[in-house]
């Protein structure tokens, strides 16, 4: 898997908050910056993204205009005409960075800060991941609750802003953000207004994600309140990896293996903490869906956002909670929630 940082003459065109991103390129800045506030110290400054009419070449070997448009901009260092891409249509509506970034900015209205920004896939798409919260259920289990900002200057991408539980640093991470399903979403096509036409929108999309985040603590707080034994736990366990009937010795052997690696999620380390818990249950068993069950990918900081995206790994999650469920008998509300 590849970053798909933009990167000229040694530069890349990217900029993260506190920690280096995965792949280490890009600026790492200390203090919390705005989007807009970020360009600079991202090489996204003045790259001067613009619409051209786009020529092909005649018959006669000379160029003809077409009536289609192109976005080129310029190269931040050498600033020579470098272009971007495109086959557009007249009424392209062209989102600079600059525009994107003031965007990010009105949206949130100094409710969030720059977490991750950056070009990819050659100049033509751009990311920003404004980092709005970090919430902590049981003491323990820290997620980080981003808006991403997105769209493509080539009209490969629609403008897009969705809520995800992940900073994005690379063109596979935004592809991941980008191919889960999430309600909590608003697009806006390369037409008309544009983004600035919907912030009424986007933002009653955001309301709609805060009520359902304070939804999912008083959900995770009630499971932390479920007492759970020795022995219930070890059903549950028994209940999310089943033995076949009439297994084989290696088929046997895979299940116990699979058991063990959950007993040690939840008998071990910081779990102990939330361990006594039916939330403690639930994180044992997605802990192991998250980074123990798929297959084995080099990079761990790219496996374990590759398995929390992944479609399959989301059905495993919700099998994990119906297992707590089912065991507990808990009321099956919850499986909405978390």
């Amino acid at each position: 898997m590849g970053h798909g940082i933009d990167v000229l003459d040694d530069r890349a065109s990217a900029a993260y908050w506190k920690d280096a991103a995965w792949h280490r390129l890009g600026a790492v800045v200390e203090e919390q910056l705005t989007a807009t506030g970020s360009l600079e110290v991202a090489n996204l400054a003045d790259l001067d993204y613009h619409l051209e009419p786009l020529y092909v070449v005649g018959p006669d070997g000379s160029p003809q205009r077409t009536d289609k448009w192109t976005t080129v901009g310029l190269h931040p260092l050498t600033r020579e005409r470098r272009h971007i891409g495109g086959y557009l249509a007249e009424n392209f509506a062209l989102e600079t960075p600059e525009m994107l970034a003031d965007f990010a900015d009105q949206l949130v209205e100094g409710g969030a800060h720059m977490n991750a920004i950056g070009l990819v896939d050659e100049g033509r798409r751009m990311f920003i991941s404004l980092h709005i919260t970090d919430l902590v259920f049981g003491g323990i289990d820290r997620t980080s609750q981003n808006l991403l900002v997105t769209t493509g200057f080539d009209g490969s991408l629609i403008s897009t802003v969705k809520v995800v539980n992940f900073r994005v640093e690379c063109a596979n991470m935004l592809n991941m953000a980008l191919g889960r399903r999430a309600e909590h979403q608003v697009t806006a096509r390369h037409t008309g207004a544009g983004l600035a036409f919907k912030v009424d929108e986007f933002r009653r999309v955001l309301d709609l994600a805060w009520k359902s985040t304070e939804a999912l603590e008083k959900e995770v707080e009630r499971l932390l309140d479920v007492e759970v034994t020795k022995a219930k736990f070890q059903e549950i366990v028994h209940d999310f990896v089943p033995m076949p009937d009439e297994a084989s010795p290696r088929q046997e052997n895979r299940v116990e293996n699979q058991r063990g690696l959950i007993y040690g999620n939840y008998f071990t380390g910081n779990a102990m903490l939330i361990n006594d818990t039916a939330w403690g249950a639930y994180n044992a068993l997605s802990e192991f869906v998250d980074h123990q069950s798929g297959a084995k990918v080099k990079d761990e900081a790219l496996r374990s956002v590759e398995s929390f995206m992944s479609d399959r790994l989301e059905s495993e999650r919700a099998r994990a909670m119906r297992s707590v469920v089912k065991v507990l008998d808990l009321d099956p509300r919850v499986l909405q929630s978390v």
